[in-house]
């Protein structure tokens, strides 16, 4: 299953959001040299202290009334009317643009203000600090992500990227592989990964997944994968992946349309087209999510049944994971990817990333010999594809079989220091979950503006910053 960045939209109040990617041309005929996004902005400005503003991105006007309350703008939403509530649509620039006027066309009807670049700029820096003080709500948190530009190849300053590119999200997964591994040195004892699986999973369970048992020859190829698939079916029973259950009430909209057979598989993107859906947008954590559970944003949803406004923190530090049992994908990989380090696999453990919102690990067949004169022989030192939501082990195809194209699917390492491993710490792997050829893959990169070599330029350039990463971890 999947683990997307939820994006909602709601026709009948015309307030979707609309990513259009149309290049435009100014009244003398010069195309603008970046492509334009059109997004729906709702804003709520105290009636009793004009500097008190809410603000909300791509949401309906219904769910943003909701989310001032649960962030107690006010004291019951219901008191605020549409009326109240300033709606803008704007169109911002992906990148610098000789264009500062809008040109009539289909592809800007309905747009408010046409947005310069510069103005752009302002506008994300009013989005991040109103996200700070927990005063937005958006469904695509990219618009309050601080843009920086990729890893210099050169002394020639370096060009920002493309918002959206490949080096762009490549340079972003790279940070959020790093900040995994920090949470791993900051882990205190009481926090023992190690110490919680033999507690929970068994000593002898424990043991037989330990790095020198499992490589030491006394399991077979076939006995491996049968420790991990034991494995990974104890992991998904404890840690089920999470929908939308209410934290007040217990009920769930995904389980509810179940039983009344009107199952919505995409009930996780939050299906918004009757605005009748449960998830409301994201917003920024507080101050103990983002201290002791490292959350990168808090998905909010309002309960079908009871009404009631609750939020379900996206953690990244893995012993929060272990204490909520909440999770998707994304907390899932993280924890199995920190428990396999725990029982010894740092140097045979990758963490897998798929631009498609999806994100696993991989754990290498047998431990390569220390000359690695046989490195090469991927029979033998292949990596095994795990994914803990689907408890899923040696199963590289089964994306594939969703009906996924693959495009890009990036695997990070981090091997100690006392390994000398010298294998790539970032990967494309791309080719060992799909059947189709690396030339049909390179087709489905270039419809989105992507090279080979400026995907090997990235790849170059990132790994580069994380091995200077490393040499300290």
């Amino acid at each position: 299953m999947s683990d997307p960045e939820p994006a909602n939209a709601t026709a009948t109040e015309s307030v979707h959001l609309q990513l259009n990617g149309t290049k435009e041309e100014d009244k003398e005929g010069k195309a603008e040299n970046t492509t334009r996004t059109t997004i729906q902005v709702l804003t709520f400005v105290d009636p009793s202290s004009s500097e008190l503003t809410w603000m909300a991105i791509g949401t309906s006007k219904r769910k943003f009334r909701a989310f001032l309350s649960f962030s107690k703008a006010i004291e019951t939403s219901t008191s605020i009317s549409n009326d109240e509530i300033q709606t803008r649509a704007l169109s911002i620039p992906d990148g610098p643009t000789h264009t500062a006027q809008p040109i009539a066309s289909d592809d800007n009807k309905g747009t408010d203000e046409w947005l310069s670049y510069d103005d752009s700029l302002e506008l994300r820096r009013k989005f991040r600090d109103l996200w700070k003080v927990r005063r937005l709500l958006t469904t695509d948190t990219s618009w309050i992500k601080e843009h920086k530009p990729t890893p210099p190849s050169s002394t020639a300053a370096p060009t920002p990227a493309k918002r959206g590119s490949f080096d762009d999200k490549l340079l972003f997964q790279v940070e959020r592989f790093e900040e995994i591994l920090q949470d791993e040195r900051e882990a205190t004892p009481s926090q023992s990964l190690l110490a919680w699986l033999k507690e929970n999973y068994g000593e002898k369970h424990t043991l037989n997944l330990q790095a020198d048992r499992y490589y030491g020859g006394e399991f077979s190829a076939e006995e491996q994968l049968k420790t991990l698939q034991h494995f990974l079916d104890w992991f998904r029973s404890l840690f089920p992946y999470y929908y939308d259950r209410c934290v007040h009430c217990g009920a769930s909209m995904k389980d509810d349309r179940a039983k009344e057979g009107t199952t919505n598989d995409t009930q996780d993107k939050d299906d918004d087209g009757d605005d009748s859906g449960t998830y409301l947008g994201q917003m920024c954590p507080s101050v103990d999510e983002l201290k002791i559970g490292k959350a990168s944003r808090v998905e909010v949803y309002q309960c079908h049944k009871c009404q009631k406004v609750y939020g379900f923190p996206r953690f990244n530090a893995a012993w929060s994971i272990v204490q909520t049992k909440r999770g998707r994908c994304g907390e899932y990989s993280i924890l199995l990817y920190r428990m396999l380090r725990a029982l010894g696999h740092a140097n045979t453990a990758r963490y897998v990333v798929d631009w498609a919102d999806h994100v696993w690990v991989e754990l290498q067949r047998q431990q390569q010999s220390a000359d690695h004169s046989d490195k090469d022989d991927q029979a033998k030192y292949g990596w095994i594809h795990l994914d803990p939501c689907e408890a899923a082990v040696d199963n590289p195809l089964l994306y594939q079989s969703w009906g996924k194209k693959a495009t890009y699917l990036i695997a990070l390492y981090a091997p100690t220091e006392a390994s000398k491993d010298v294998s790539s710490v970032i990967e494309d792997v791309t080719n060992r979950y799909t059947s189709d050829s690396w030339d049909q893959i390179g087709e489905r990169r270039q419809a989105h503006g992507e090279t080979n070599s400026g995907i090997q330029q990235a790849i170059d350039e990132c790994t580069v910053l994380l091995r200077t990463k490393l040499a300290y971890y």
